[in-house]
């Protein structure tokens, strides 16, 4: 798993391209592409299952 961390201030159009509208977004992507998108802050769990449900699989 990697994790990235994009400063929208500072990248305008990387969020744009995304299509980040309101923070905090997180995006999971899988095998390059954006497949989970979750806008607002969420309990820890949240995070977890999103990342277990990826991770693992091919």
């Amino acid at each position: 798993v990697n994790v990235v961390k994009v400063d929208c201030d500072d990248s305008p159009a990387i969020a744009s391209e995304y299509r980040v509208m309101s923070m905090p977004t997180v995006m999971m992507f899988h095998n390059g592409e954006p497949v989970e998108k979750l806008v607002g802050l969420r309990p820890k769990n949240v995070y977890e299952t999103l990342i277990e449900r990826y991770a693992y699989s091919q």
